[in-house]
């Protein structure tokens, strides 16, 4: 009897978001794979765990090391494509077998999602089914309390992988925009955006919705250090409706109004950085000035279910890995 494939988005990091269509997928597995960097505990299965059976079989498919190669070298993608090609073998073998396997992957499954490379090599020879996560861009907005597009407003969404003028390039023309694969990329990114003329409107988010998340107006990190999967945001629509009172309220510009809700929601985030600030001797962590969500402090996500060290991501190289182009496989 075949077994049944199953691609399970986990959502962006807090446990309280992933699906119950995802619960339900992993109360039947079999078997539970995920993907990790050699050493570290896959972001993807910390979201899950707690839904994780018993006697399920973990499945653990681990990035080769490559940093010593370029991504650009041919080597590199070999190496990356004979890791899939393994990775596929392995679960194959325990769909051979009848059993129902559980891919976990972080935000969707099928957006920049590394069981994509699963999906090609499977999905045509064995029962398989999708189970749709939030995506980290839709978990980062909604968590930091950005309106990102609305009515006619082109929505881009972009790697930070791209080459400078073809980041600003594609900004230019974007009413809003998201930038995934942040990390080192970061300068680049900047200065796409000041080029777009769009840095002043762009948000930073690193570890969206986690325990450990950190916010504020790119024109304001310090810095030019980001984890890979950190987001840039661009919102495109400014609640026009709402513009003619913006003037009355202080941090905010023609064009960069606040709805009523938001609006409460910076006067109680500037009240409660105040009273931190008395109450401190050090200054808080960085807290975006509209966005008034301090790092560490994601309503619904218990200290406890994602500890900092397991808010671990794939390094930049090993994640580029999720990029490498797929081929289909046709059962021997």
């Amino acid at each position: 009897m075949s077994g049944q494939l199953i691609g399970v988005g986990t959502g962006p990091g807090d446990p309280e978001l992933i699906t119950l269509k995802a619960v339900n997928a992993l109360a039947r597995a079999d078997v539970v794979a995920h993907f990790a960097k050699r050493g570290h505990v896959s972001n993807a299965r910390t979201i899950a765990a707690a839904h994780i059976g018993r006697k399920a079989v973990e499945l653990p498919l681990l990035y080769p090391v490559t940093t010593e190669i370029p991504k650009d070298d041919p080597a590199y993608k070999k190496v990356i494509q004979d890791f899939y090609e393994e990775s596929a073998r392995t679960v194959e073998e325990h769909l051979a077998a009848g059993h129902t396997v559980v891919v976990l992957s972080e935000g969707d499954p099928l957006f920049f999602g590394s069981y994509m490379h699963l999906h090609v090599r499977l999905a045509h020879l064995y029962p398989t089914e999708v189970v749709a996560g939030i995506t980290a861009m839709s978990g980062c907005w909604s968590a930091v309390g950005l309106p990102i597009a609305q009515g006619d407003d082109v929505l881009s969404v972009l790697p930070g992988t791209l080459p400078e003028s073809e980041l600003a390039r594609r900004m230019d023309g974007a009413d809003a925009a998201i930038i995934m694969k942040v990390g080192r990329n970061l300068p680049k990114i900047r200065r796409a955006l000041e080029t777009a003329g769009k840095l002043g409107e762009a948000v930073f988010v690193e570890r969206g919705t986690m325990e450990a998340m950190v916010t504020m107006p790119l024109s304001e990190k310090p810095n030019d250090k980001a984890a890979y999967f950190s987001i840039v945001l661009v919102p495109g629509w400014r609640g026009q409706e709402i513009n003619a009172d913006v003037a009355d309220h202080p941090g905010s510009s023609p064009g960069q109004a606040l709805s009523p809700a938001l609006r409460q929601a910076q006067d109680e985030g500037e009240e409660s950085l105040a009273a931190m600030k008395g109450a401190h001797s050090s200054p808080p962590q960085n807290v975006g000035e509209r966005w008034p969500r301090e790092a560490g402090s994601v309503r619904g996500s218990p200290a406890e279910e994602i500890p900092q060290a397991k808010a671990n991501h794939l390094d930049e190289t090993n994640a580029a890995a999720a990029d490498a182009p797929a081929s289909p496989r046709t059962r021997p």
